[in-house]
């Protein structure tokens, strides 16, 4: 797992409620997350008071379900990791077509195939729940002299040697344009690559290597 580079002060609300089908009862509380970032980029929020909410509010213990909502523009492009199973459980996490996660243990008999039904399963599996909502891939604009533009319209040359200022990630797109530096002014030719590899092996410090692809179906 990623490290933790910074917290902001954004939140995200989220929705716990703990639901019985059968009966059609629920409990419903509305909890707030601090947003964080991980140096990758990626933000992420950790749902933590699950198992004492469910506890509190479950009919069943056996039998009820958890559902999550993310009540925010970044929904579920997220990707949850929480606790596994450990006593043998058989929990399912699934994704409602209203975009809500859904964590419940799977007790039909005819289904368990050789797993237990416990009480546990909860402390298990939903006592932190991270949510990571990926960084998305951004468009750098970069300044590129006419030779080393030509050489990468051409396919020549397909990287670039930039200094690590930009926060540069496989799959950003670099927005190259040329400028001529007689002139001292662009010339309004630009291209477009999509960045496929990072390293900065033997470079001197603060450089990278970016190995670039064109973009598919660009017209330059």
């Amino acid at each position: 797992m990623n490290e933790i580079e910074t917290k902001s002060f954004e939140v995200i609300k989220v929705m716990i409620t703990v639901l019985n089908e059968e009966s059609g009862s629920k409990a419903t509380i509305a909890k707030f997350y601090k947003l964080g970032t991980k140096k990758n980029g990626d933000k992420y929020i950790t749902i933590t008071g699950i198992p004492d909410f469910y506890k509190r509010n479950a009919e069943s213990l056996v039998e009820d379900a958890i559902t999550i909502k993310i009540n925010d523009p970044l929904r579920l492009r997220g990707t949850l990791i929480g606790g596994k199973p450990k006593h043998n459980e058989l929990v399912v996490t699934s994704i409602s077509s209203d975009d809500e996660v859904v964590i419940y243990q799977v007790t039909n008999k005819e289904n368990l195939n050789g797993y237990a039904v416990s009480t546990n399963w909860v402390d298990d599996v939903a006592d932190r729940i991270e949510v990571i909502f990926p960084r998305m891939p951004k468009i750098i604009e970069l300044k590129i002299s006419p030779e080393y533009f030509e050489a990468q319209r051409s396919g020549v040359k397909n990287f670039e040697i930039r200094k690590n200022d930009r926060g540069y990630r496989v799959d950003d797109v670099l927005w190259l344009k040329e400028y001529d530096p007689e002139k001292k002014q662009y010339t309004g030719n630009t291209l477009k690559r999509k960045i496929t590899y990072i390293t900065s092996y033997k470079q001197q410090e603060d450089y990278v290597v970016l190995g670039t692809a064109p973009i598919k179906k660009e017209n330059n």
